[in-house]
């Protein structure tokens, strides 16, 4: 995983001109999961390899929480290049978009749900923010204040039609006077792996070890956290190594948002596509402190997001800005 991290960089040729077919086709592939699993609700069949004789669609990964992220670290991309583009490709962009939420609904994803809402809002808000200057961009936020409730009670009343059980574990998740039995569980989890650190500082118990919690002696595969399970498995270097790489994703991505919140006369377009990318590369951080999935299964996506975020940075604040809007082609304008 972290080997394709680094190839992704060394070996990556983006140009601006790729950058919307690349962006289209994460699109359509992961909105067409979404239909797959939409599908599961018709087909038994279908059912049997994505849903797995549950009620969370798991897609092609190997469970429903990877789903859930990848979808919630590329869905801020998603919406912002729906935004910015026109025509059919605009369709597109925005039917998968849709398409996408419900998939991440069927998911039953509790923590992507959460940060994919939150990230939405955010991404909204600050698009607003860029676009609009003055008493209109106070009326524009009002609008997507209103909007942003309305899509959110349209995506509760859509859970509670397509996974109603991941409705209630929601309604309790946010609820402090109800628990959620998973959170309960990774509350162990969290103290036995903190336990493994301590027994083996220096180096851990060996990279991909599982870990067994009591009393009724469960395997866990990792530790549903990722600084956690590097700490775990590889001891004090482990630990220091994903830490600085996990700071300094959002760190910088946090500051770039706010760099490009004040630009002025610059590339617009990227700088929507930039801010939708830099908030998917959070995500991505942030749903591995509680579903830890830090590999090939899901990383490829993270990686990729991130090195978007990066080139489309480096055409805003280096060498590239002063690349006209027109560069970014295919139906994205000016």
């Amino acid at each position: 995983s972290m080997v394709f991290g680094v190839a992704a960089f060394v070996v990556g040729t983006m140009t601006e001109e790729r950058l919307p077919l690349l962006i289209m086709a994460l699109a359509i592939a992961l909105s067409l999961l979404s239909v797959l699993s939409l599908l599961g609700y018709l087909n038994s069949s279908i059912a049997a390899h994505v849903f797995y004789g549950t009620d969370r669609s798991y897609a092609t990964f190997k469970n429903p929480n990877q789903y859930g992220m990848v979808l919630s670290t590329t869905l801020p991309m998603i919406i912002a290049f729906a935004v910015v583009t026109s025509g059919r490709m605009q369709i597109t962009a925005a039917v998968s978009a849709v398409a996408m939420l419900l998939g991440l609904i069927l998911s039953g994803s509790k923590a992507n749900l959460l940060l994919s809402g939150a990230n939405i809002m955010v991404l909204s808000m600050l698009i607003v923010i860029v676009y609009f200057r003055g008493q209109r961009r106070f009326l524009a936020l009002s609008v997507v204040t209103v909007l942003g409730l309305c899509a959110l009670a349209a995506s509760v009343w859509a859970m509670t039609i397509l996974n109603p059980r991941a409705f209630e574990l929601l309604t309790a998740f946010i609820d402090a006077d109800r628990t959620v039995p998973s959170l309960n569980s990774r509350q162990h989890i969290y103290a036995v792996s903190w336990e493994v650190f301590i027994a083996n500082p220096m180096f851990g118990e060996g990279a991909g070890q599982t870990i067994q919690v009591e009393p009724d002696g469960e395997l866990f595969s990792h530790s549903h956290n990722i600084l956690l399970d590097y700490a775990r498995t590889l001891g004090v270097p482990g630990l220091v190594g994903m830490s600085v790489l996990c700071a300094t994703v959002v760190g910088f991505a946090i500051l770039s948002i706010l760099a490009i919140v004040l630009l002025r006369q610059r590339n617009p377009v990227l700088r929507y596509l930039t801010i939708g990318a830099a908030l998917g590369s959070i995500n991505y951080v942030a749903a591995n402190s509680s579903s830890e999935s830090f590999g090939p299964s899901t990383s490829v996506f993270f990686w990729l997001v991130l090195f978007l975020f990066l080139f489309m940075h480096g055409r805003l604040f280096g060498a590239g800005q002063r690349v006209g809007t027109r560069s970014v082609s295919s139906g994205v304008p000016a």
